[in-house]
Parts: C-alpha cells; structure tokens; sequence
C-alpha cells in the first residue's frame, strides 16, 4: 500500500512541477497544455523506473529473513523519497526549458 502511494506520488508531483514551471513563465493555455504533456511523460517514466526498482528489490529480499527483508524495504522507501525529490527538481528544468525554447 505505502509502495503503490509513493508510486503515485512520484506521477502527481511531477505533473504539479510542469504545472509550476508553466505559472512561472506565465504561459498561456497552450503552454499550460504542452506543461502537463511533458509532466505526464516524465511522470509515467519514472513512476515505472521507480516501480521496477521496487520489484527487484523484492525479488532480492524475498530468500532472506525477515528482518532483513525489513531493512531492504526500508532502504526502498527512503531512497523512493529521494527520487520522488529529484523528480520533482528534474521536471521543474525541464519544462522551464522546454517552455522557453517554444515562448
């Protein structure tokens, strides 16, 4: 469950950084539109970059205890956190360069 949270996470805050991105150039509803696209597409790659890490990390921890199954997932989790902050950063530059090219 928190898995599949974080994971929509990562899609909604990289649509929202487009979204800032397009309010800070000021664009017009086009702009807006071509925004959401960019953030779309970079939202479902890394949500799916995202998505298969986590599946590797499972397959990996799945033959071990426990407890160390827990720190695995932990791991997993936090580092989810720091890509969700570098999406958010990525997709803010590049639709604020996309935006200008195209202004």
């Amino acid at each position: 469950m928190l898995w599949t949270m974080l994971n929509s996470i990562c899609f909604l805050v990289s649509i929202i950084g487009a979204v800032g991105a397009a309010k800070h150039t000021k664009a017009g509803l086009l702009g807006y539109a071509f925004a959401i696209a960019i953030g779309s597409v970079l939202g479902v790659t890394c949500t799916w970059a995202m998505w298969m890490a986590g599946e590797r990390v499972i397959a990996t921890a799945k033959p071990y205890p426990e407890a160390k199954q827990e720190l695995y997932f932990r791991a997993l989790y936090l580092t989810a956190v720091l890509w969700i902050l570098i999406v958010v950063f990525s997709v803010d530059h590049v639709t604020s360069a996309a935006m200008r090219l195209t202004m």
